[in-house]
């Protein structure tokens, strides 16, 4: 018998939309035939900010992510998309969801 499929629903932050629309989604193909009533549905999200770089030059800015805030040297660039800024300036930095707490911050120093 062949894996079930699977359907993910996305929203911002994975905390009204998208579990509402797994619950929904999930509830309505418990009413479909095969293969519609296999599919397995789970929610996901992102966390994202958008900031404006100064106009002074001169300085660096990485989004950074971290699980535990109470280890500073944990804090890394890895998984963070970092988009690049828009016509006004603007940024934004996105991580995907994932189950646990993660946290998101934007470090800027001073080049020497």
């Amino acid at each position: 018998m062949p894996a079930p499929k699977l359907i993910v629903t996305v929203g911002t932050a994975n905390i009204c939309r998208s579990p509402m629309a797994e619950a929904l989604l999930g509830h309505a193909l418990q009413a479909e035939a095969e293969p519609l009533r296999s599919c397995r549905v789970v929610s996901a999200g992102t966390l994202s900010f958008t900031y404006k770089r100064a106009v002074a030059t001169g300085l660096t800015y990485v989004a950074q992510t971290t699980t535990d805030l109470t280890t500073p040297a944990s804090w890394s660039p890895t998984g963070v998309t970092q988009g690049t800024p828009d016509v006004n300036g603007n940024t934004t930095a996105t991580i995907p969801y994932s189950t646990g707490t993660r946290y998101l911050r934007l470090s800027v120093t001073l080049n020497p």
